[in-house]
């Protein structure tokens, strides 16, 4: 790789620049990468609340999101050897520290040599995410009862945000999912977006889900693993299908390694594509 330049993180505090250095990358670009998929509204939102930072190497920018105990990383290059240049530069520099995971999404053969640039500065692998689609057609169509409708199954609301963000913190990895915010299951909550099972004063099951035109995103499907063999997670899913018959496709992420859950999403007519995140991350030396 030839040699960058020195580069220091610094606040995103107004995020126009940084859209038109986004904008000069791609213009510039041979073979652009990114890794950075969320929308401008999020990113200013994050930018607002004083999440990101971030480095401009020219051909290459790194951006880095604070998430709770460590740092999401995301880049907008030109190369992938631009991408390593400028994790270097920065490793060099003292600007990697704590811990960090970056999110490598794409087709697996596309996204290898930027695997290759994240290892270079001390990135390892973790974990493998697949997707799994849902189309719409009569035969999918099939697993969702019509009207359908269970009286445990619930919408969320506002008073259980504590109890739905301690159930996830307890059950996801955090290196591997976004574990929602409170404000972000505040959100979810007031657009009827999660769907929840009580068992007492706790959360039984829940389901979590966003939908963006005729395109609905499953993000978290969970059953309290005491409760597993009670039909909570049938009930749920057969509730979210109906609310979602009216989309064209359900696109989810699934572990690579999760069989079970892979053959229960078969079960309600998901296939998988030949789309991965590789996780890869840094962490500090304690490393935990």
């Amino acid at each position: 790789m030839t040699e960058t330049k020195c580069l220091t993180r610094r606040l995103l505090a107004e995020t126009e620049p940084f859209f038109l250095a986004c904008d000069r990358i791609r213009r510039g670009a041979k073979a652009f990468h990114t890794n950075l998929f969320a929308p401008r509204e999020r990113l200013e939102d994050w930018s607002a609340r004083g999440l990101l930072s971030w480095t401009d190497g020219g051909e290459c920018l790194l951006i880095f999101r604070t998430d709770r105990s460590l740092q999401r990383v995301y880049h907008v290059a030109q190369t992938s050897e631009a991408i390593g240049n400028a994790l270097l530069s920065l490793h060099h520099a003292g600007g990697l520290g704590g811990d960090l995971v970056s999110d490598l999404v794409g087709v697996p053969m596309d996204i290898a040599p930027i695997a290759v640039m994240y290892a270079s500065a001390g990135f390892q692998d973790h974990s493998t995410l697949v997707r799994m689609t849902r189309i719409s057609d009569p035969v999918s169509r099939g697993y969702a009862d019509q009207g359908c409708s269970f009286p445990d199954v619930d919408l969320a609301g506002p008073d259980d945000v504590g109890a739905l963000e301690g159930f996830l913190l307890q059950l996801l990895d955090r290196f591997v999912d976004q574990i929602p915010e409170p404000e972000e299951l505040k959100l979810a909550i007031a657009r009827d977006n999660i769907l929840i099972v009580r068992h007492g004063d706790g959360i039984g099951g829940m389901l979590d889900f966003t939908r963006s035109g005729l395109t609905a995103t499953l993000r978290y499907w969970y059953v309290n693993p005491l409760l597993s063999d009670r039909g909570i997670g049938g009930r749920l899913m057969k509730n979210f299908l109906e609310i979602c018959r009216d989309t064209k496709r359900i696109v989810l992420w699934v572990s690579s390694d999760n069989l079970p859950s892979i053959a229960k999403y078969r079960h309600y007519g998901f296939q998988m594509k030949c789309l991965t995140d590789r996780i890869m991350t840094r962490r500090r030396a304690s490393g935990k």
